[in-house]
């Protein structure tokens, strides 16, 4: 039970501290939207709404946010006496409950944003993330939307990690990890990424269900962090 209280405070006291690095991103991405929304009216373009305009910002955000937590709070929590496996259980909770709160804000601020538009007479935008129309899947769009940030926070973990426990020859090889990581999601969702290989493929790949899709997104975190665990059970920690 005193386990549990400890990861539960440290999982806490991480993403408090995390979420407090956000309000700025949030903030830009919000005032973007609000400005590239008015132009729409006067240029005749396609633009999704702050929830699905955000999504592909939120996950270079992500990744730098799992970047710089990585290499910052293990040390520091190992140095006040918190064992690597607490902390990496709590890391992992603050990671996921952040993703989930950043989802929930842009979720309600696209909400508002519609609310404001439509007063200025501005027709509201719909949501589409990824292969997820929102107009009647905002639960589905809120899951995926949460699932795939919470990837790219791992990527970034991932990189920090290689570099902290092997230093900078190996850790060229988990940037090469982190890399194909990224195209694997890519091609279970079908992005950018994705659009940029498929014509070099020597047959299609795609058309995944979408519940494939979650099920092989959650297998490749689960791996994703059997590696960081792998690699920062016995990490020396640098004075």
């Amino acid at each position: 039970m005193k386990e549990k209280s400890l990861i539960l405070k440290i999982s806490k006291s991480l993403f408090i501290e995390q979420l407090k690095w956000s309000p700025w991103f949030i903030s830009i991405m919000f005032l973007l939207h609000l400005i590239v929304s008015y132009f729409q009216t006067r240029i005749d373009f396609t633009l999704n709404s702050l929830f699905g305009f955000s999504y592909y910002s939120t996950n270079i955000y992500m990744l730098i946010i799992g970047i710089i937590a990585g290499a910052y709070f293990l040390p520091f929590y190992v140095k006040h006496g918190i064992t690597r496996k607490n902390y990496f259980i709590g890391a992992t909770l603050s990671a996921l409950g952040l993703s989930a709160a950043i989802a929930t804000i842009f979720a309600i601020l696209s909400f508002l944003e519609g609310a404001i538009l439509w007063f200025f007479g501005i027709e509201r935008l719909t949501t589409t993330i990824l292969t997820v129309n929102s107009g009647n899947h905002w639960l589905l769009s809120f899951l995926v939307y949460t699932l795939n940030i919470f990837t790219y926070y791992l990527i970034g973990w991932l990189i920090t990690t290689g570099y902290y426990r092997f230093g900078w020859k190996i850790g060229f090889g988990f940037i090469a990890l982190a890399i194909l990581s990224s195209i694997a999601h890519g091609f279970l969702w079908e992005n950018e990424l994705y659009q940029q290989f498929v014509d070099k493929l020597p047959a299609q790949i795609g058309g995944l269900s979408l519940l494939i899709s979650i099920l092989l997104t959650t297998l490749l975190n689960c791996l994703i962090l059997c590696i960081i665990r792998l690699s920062t059970r016995k990490v020396a920690i640098k004075l």
